[in-house]
C-alpha cells in the first residue's frame, strides 16, 4: 500500500521565530537605554521601567528558547531512536478544529486518539488542522507514528500518513 505522508517531524526544523522575536525586542530596549542617557526628563523613571523590560524580556526569551529547543531535541532524539509507537486504521471520531485555531482538533486511530491546535506553538509534533475540507476525515485510513508526552497528557504525532 502507497502512504501520502501529511507530516513528518523528522523533516521539521527547529521553530526559532519565537527566540528571534525576543531577541529583536531586548536589542531594541537596549537602544533606548542607551538613548536614555540623553534625554533632558525623568531619566530615573525611564531607566526603571526600561530596566524592568530588559530584565523580562531576557528571561522570555531565554525561556522560550529552552523550552522550544528542548521539545525539538526530544522529537529528534526519539526519532533517531526509534523510541515511538506507530498505530495503523481507519480513522473514526473526526472532531474538525475551528476555523480561527481556537478548537481542538481531535481524532482516533485502532483505539488511539491523537488532539492538537494549530495555535499550541508547544507541539512539538503534527498540530495543523484540516478543519471540515482537509484529507482527515472519518474513514480515512491512516498510519500514525507518535509517543505520549505526560507533561502535555497527550500524544504527540511524529508523522502521519493517509493511504493513497
Amino acid at each position: 500500500m502507497e502512504y501520502q505522508v501529511l507530516f513528518d517531524a523528522s523533516k521539521e526544523g527547529y521553530v526559532w521565530w519565537g527566540p528571534a522575536l525576543g531577541l529583536v525586542l531586548l536589542a531594541f530596549e537596549l537602544l533606548l537605554w542607551k538613548q536614555c542617557r540623553q534625554m533632558p526628563f525623568k531619566r530615573e523613571l525611564v531607566f526603571v521601567f526600561l530596566v524592568v523590560g530588559i530584565l523580562f524580556t531576557a528571561c522570555l526569551t531565554i525561556s522560550a528558547f529552552t523550552g522550544s529547543y528542548g521539545d525539538y531535541t526530544e522529537v529528534r532524539n526519539r526519532i533517531s531512536t526509534n523510541q515511538y509507537e506507530v498505530t495503523e486504521g481507519p480513522i473514526i471520531n473526526f472532531q474538525p478544529g475551528g476555523v480561527d485555531g481556537r478548537k481542538v482538533e481531535s481524532f482516533t486511530v485502532n483505539n488511539v486518539t491523537f488532539r492538537y491546535n494549530a495555535a499550541d506553538v508547544g507541539n512539538p509534533g503534527f498540530r495543523s488542522e484540516s478543519g471540515l475540507h482537509g484529507p482527515l476525515t472519518n474513514g480515512v485510513y491512516a498510519r500514525v507514528s507518535y509517543f505520549f508526552d505526560p507533561e502535555r497528557d497527550q500524544n504527540i504525532i511524529l508523522k502521519l500518513e493517509v493511504r493513497k
